[in-house]
């Protein structure tokens, strides 16, 4: 069994190969298997931490595709089941400048929406020292149930709970859906990372020290412990809070050349590094954290370092570092 199970969707994504330019100005596309459950999954495989995807791809061309690139790559995808009725999802996106990138999704009614509760193996959820997950997966039945039964599984078994906030409008029909859904997941999560547009949008400012304790606050009135919080600020580095302090960690000067995945490296990186610090195996991981100003802070260099060397080429997943990169990194900056 792994030790990071990732719920929710996985995505046929078509890249524009031309850079710069607006989708409907976009000349081709490249093929690659997108979401953030499948991302984060290769990429904490990079980092020598096994991972495995519950979810549903469409019986077709595209679904196989999601199936046989994870599969290479290491993720266990016993629990990726292939639906008859549905197509698998996709999205089109391009890089249009620093920091802003175009999506348009197709996922009315596809296979990945389509995860319910009985496609849940509770075992498979109760042997893994966490869970990741992220808005999507939460827009519409039954995957939003789906979602929330492995989250349930988990927190009855101790294993930690990894948010990954991952706005995009276009997915709800009003803010106020949008703004439901991210609740809905922040408050059942032990590990929260947004971006700072995902701050603001469920915080109201963009102040980070504001917005951070709005977040925190409001989290702490659901009833549900939050133990950490980031706000990930790409080559800025990222802001944090604990229960006990909080601070920013500076971001890595690389040769950038496309931002895409970058977020997904991170949320890998802070992961893979934190469970290989953290001996326990069992039990309620979250008690037993190394949230001293010191240990927050190196694994969260950690992330910042794997999300910096993502940006180093085109594509997420083909450029979702290794281990030995992550360090090497570190080891030329300290």
């Amino acid at each position: 069994m792994p030790d990071v199970v990732t719920v929710g969707e996985a995505l046929v994504e078509f890249m524009s190969m031309e850079p710069g330019v607006a989708l409907r100005q976009a000349p081709a596309f490249e093929k690659a298997v997108g979401a953030v459950p499948a991302k984060v999954a290769v990429g904490l495989v990079r980092l020598e931490v096994s991972s495995g995807l519950i979810g549903r791809v469409g019986e077709d061309p595209f679904g196989h595709f999601v199936a046989d690139i994870l599969a290479a790559e290491g993720v266990d995808v016993s629990q990726l089941g292939f639906e008859r009725s549905a197509r698998t999802g996709l999205a089109f996106v391009s890089h249009i400048a620093e920091g802003q990138s175009e999506f348009v999704f197709f996922r009315h009614s596809s296979a990945d929406t389509l995860l319910s509760p009985g496609h849940i193996n509770p075992t498979y959820v109760k042997t893994a020292r966490a869970v990741v997950y992220d808005s999507i997966g939460l827009t519409v039945e039954p995957c939003r149930s789906g979602v929330l039964k492995a989250l349930a599984i988990a927190r009855d078994a101790g294993a930690l709970r990894v948010y990954d906030a991952n706005l995009h409008p276009s997915l709800w029909e009003s803010e106020a859906e949008a703004r439901y859904a991210l609740r809905l997941g922040l408050d059942r999560a032990d590990i929260v990372k947004l971006s700072l547009d995902e701050m603001e949008f469920l915080s109201g400012t963009r102040e980070l020290p504001r917005g951070i304790e709005h977040l925190w606050t409001s989290k702490s009135r659901q009833g549900n412990e939050m133990h950490l919080l980031v706000v990930n600020l790409g080559e800025q580095g990222c802001s944090y809070r604990t229960s006990t302090h909080s601070g920013q960690i500076s971001g890595y000067s690389v040769n950038t050349v496309e931002a895409i995945g970058a977020g997904d490296a991170f949320l890998a990186g802070l992961l893979a590094e934190l469970l290989r610090t953290t001996s326990a195996s069992q039990g309620n991981l979250a008690a037993k954290l190394p949230f001293e100003r010191d240990g927050i802070e190196r694994i969260l260099r950690f992330a910042c370092a794997a999300a910096a060397l993502t940006t180093n080429q085109r594509g997420a997943i083909p450029d979702l570092p290794t281990r030995s990169q992550v360090e090497a990194l570190l080891r030329t900056t300290q």
